[in-house]
């Protein structure tokens, strides 16, 4: 079911998130050898350049840059071997701080051959071919269920959100950074009473963390926010402070999502409201009525959705680079307005797709292109993102890569400098 975008001009692959989150939840198997596996991995060289690594990352560029090691170019081929020793062995080429979430089937097989892709992109294609994802987060990388990487972002961002109202002693003793580690058979409830206890965590509340046992590890340095959420997101709990600072323990109500204000301009009004009914329509975003309308911002509106939804839309209201190589005296009618990536546009893709969920790839291709997808008056998103679409296409350009898996769909696509538009096709 997983698939792979090839982009010819710099020989990485893209991989997709194709499965839904709440994926089987297994016990943490310990890491060890496997006789009957095979693994080959080299390290090709210490590090690539910016340019060539960018297409394999499905997140912001500023959060792989975080990641130690992301960048360092490797090889790597696997047959039938575990999970978490295919995790654990390209955490240990690159240097790479790694965490599996607990609803990983950390003993499913994985086979895959890897040939000059950086680590960044190896951790997303092994994930992937397992049916997860592997994201960038305060300096590591989560191996976890399609979706949950966004979550966990969310509630730590909630989190910190709480912490702004609360006094500044209370607020840095919940976000000074501290580098972790734990023995084998260390115990969840043990971690977070270790972590949390100073901070008011009792002995009760921490016992409402189901009894689990987790091979041996070690975190970057994190805020205690941070790691207590981390742990506990794996048993779909969350942290709740209270006005005096102390934590409980609660479920995760989902969706999972925070409220902030959009002040829009006339320039970007409408790829913002593009952006936003296509959230809207798969359900990841909600426009909020305010209460008091006064709270309503002037010439904006309030959004509800998760931190990935939210970086969505700031990035439409974000001034585009300039990336032409014209006079800098051009046409100054021009200025501000997104242009086409001439980069992009020379850059040649192949991929091959069988029966993949229409919303899901282009999800994926977005995130990785850069680009915006917005839906035309008369398409209805949530009926088409249920399509599924093949193609095979090879040595093709951006707008023909788009264009057959709109085709497919019944769909044409249309592209305006960063945003793609589909629309139902003439018949």
């Amino acid at each position: 079911m997983n698939w792979y975008l090839t982009q010819n001009l710099d020989k990485k692959c893209l991989t997709p998130r194709h499965a839904q989150l709440g994926a089987s939840r297994q016990q943490p198997r310990l890491v060890g050898s496997a006789a009957a596996s095979r693994f080959a991995l080299l390290l090709l060289a210490a590090s690539t350049t910016w340019g060539e690594w960018q297409q394999a990352s499905a997140a912001p560029q500023s959060q792989w840059t975080s990641i130690p090691g992301a960048t360092r170019t490797i090889g790597a081929t696997w047959q039938d071997q575990t999970l978490d020793v295919a995790v654990e062995r390209l955490a240990t080429a690159g240097r790479t701080p790694a965490w599996i979430d607990r609803r990983v089937n950390r003993q499913q097989l994985v086979s895959i051959s890897l040939s000059e892709t950086t680590v960044a992109g190896a951790f997303q294609q092994v994930a992937s071919s397992s049916g997860y994802e592997a994201t960038p987060w305060r300096g590591l990388v989560i191996v976890a269920p399609v979706g949950a990487a966004d979550e966990l972002a969310t509630l730590t961002e909630i989190g910190r959100e709480r912490l702004r109202e609360l006094p500044v002693a209370v607020r840095n003793a919940w976000l000074q950074p501290a580098v972790s580690s734990w023995p084998r058979l260390a115990e969840p409830r043990s971690l977070l009473l270790a972590w949390l206890g100073p901070l008011g965590l009792a002995d009760s509340t921490a016992a409402r963390v189901p009894h689990d046992l987790l091979p041996a590890g070690k975190l970057p340095s994190l805020a205690p926010l941070d790691r207590a959420t981390l742990v506990l997101a794996g048993f779909d709990l969350k942290l709740q402070i209270d006005s005096a600072g102390r934590p409980s323990i609660e479920p995760i109500e989902r969706p999972v999502r925070l409220t902030r204000a959009y002040r829009l301009r006339p320039r970007t009004t409408a790829a913002f409201d593009a952006v936003l009914a296509d959230l809207v329509q798969a359900g990841a975003a909600a426009v909020v009525n305010p209460e008091e309308p006064q709270t309503q911002p002037a010439n904006g509106v309030l959004v509800s959705a998760s931190v990935g939804g939210h970086e969505q839309l700031a990035a439409v209201l974000s001034p585009m680079p300039r990336t032409d190589t014209g006079s800098a005296s051009g046409d100054s009618s021009d200025r501000g307005r997104p242009r086409r990536n001439s980069r992009r546009s020379e850059q040649r893709f192949t991929l091959k797709l069988t029966a993949q969920p229409l919303g899901a790839v282009l999800d994926q291709l977005a995130k990785q292109l850069g680009m915006q997808i917005a839906w035309n008056g008369g398409a209805d998103p949530a009926e088409h993102r249920r399509q599924r679409v093949s193609c095979d296409v090879k040595d093709a350009s951006v707008e023909q890569l788009l264009a057959a898996i709109a085709k497919d769909a019944g769909l044409t696509c249309e592209i305006d400098g960063q945003v793609a538009t589909l629309s139902p096709a003439q018949r």
